[in-house]
């Protein structure tokens, strides 16, 4: 029995040190090219079963980020138990797999209503939670990281949002030495936001309901070009499309982008815009894909 108990007790422990072990690929990247996976459990099945066709599709980085949903007052918490512990085994993961890392924290989503009344309370807590991932970052070699998915999606008020953006940069810069995004909501939010002191201007782009192919197309154009134009005034590096997704099924209407989803020719030809348009610019150097 005890013998029984040990062998257990061994292959747990095997199986952990497994699991959490993995280096970040070496060599460089001249261009960024991924997907971004929704929370858990997508984040567990993109690495556990999908690792291998992803590599064969030419990507190689992988963004996601753990949960911390806020309630209305403005309080954040982690979505579950020992989510810190699971993201840390998925960054190791993606690394031994082969992935570059960027890593997300996100806030809103279908656990929260509303934007916080308290943004005051809403951005302390989420300095806190982006502090913390930006020492996990730099000690697990994430390779780029961004403060928050899509902030001005949670807090619309643009002044007291820049004013965090801006204020936050140098403390996650004294703790994470990697790449940092300013990962910023589509247009219908508006993403004339504070970029100064980060690496790259993230914008993230979804077709609209019945939008032309062409005129997709121009849009992808617009999006480059004012980023391009945000990056020059506040000094970042270029650009990056850090989310674009086409939505082929039926989701819950918490997160759909469209009433009535495309095809999936459709969002082939969406998709060959995307990185035709992309590759024109040579300030536009990381391109990710919606999972």
């Amino acid at each position: 029995m005890k013998i029984g108990i040990l062998a257990a007790i061994l292959i747990v422990a095997s199986l952990l040190a497994y699991g959490y072990s993995g280096s970040p690929p070496e060599g460089e990247v001249e261009t960024y090219k991924g997907v971004w996976i929704p929370p858990f459990p997508l984040v567990a099945k993109a690495l556990l079963f999908d690792a291998k066709q992803l590599k064969e599709d030419g990507v190689n980085t992988l963004s996601f980020g753990p949960n911390y949903p806020y309630d209305e007052e403005g309080n954040i918490k982690p979505l579950f138990p020992l989510q810190k512990q699971l993201y840390i085994f998925f960054i190791q993961t993606a690394h031994r797999k082969g992935f570059r890392v960027f890593l997300v924290p996100l806030t809103w989503g279908p656990f929260t209503k509303g934007e916080p009344r308290n943004k005051t309370l809403f951005f302390d807590q989420a300095t806190r939670m982006n502090l913390e991932w930006a020492d996990i970052a730099e000690k697990y070699g994430v390779e780029l990281y961004a403060p928050m998915n899509e902030p001005s999606i949670a807090v619309s008020d643009k002044e007291a949002l820049n004013k965090w953006a801006h204020e936050v940069t140098p403390k996650i810069r004294e703790r994470y030495g990697g790449i940092l995004v300013y990962k910023a909501a589509p247009a219908e939010w508006g993403f004339d936001n504070d970029y100064r002191g980060y690496d790259y201007v993230g914008l993230d782009i979804f077709p609209g309901d019945e939008e032309s192919l062409e005129g997709f197309r121009g849009r992808v154009r617009a999006h480059i070009e004012k980023g391009l134009e945000y990056a020059k005034r506040d000094g970042a590096k270029g650009v990056m499309f850090s989310e674009i997704g086409v939505q082929v099924g039926e989701v819950p209407e918490s997160v759909s982008t469209v009433k009535m989803p495309h095809s999936i020719e459709y969002q082939t030809e969406a998709y060959k815009i995307f990185f035709e348009e992309g590759g024109k610019s040579k300030r536009l150097h990381l391109l990710l894909l919606g999972w």
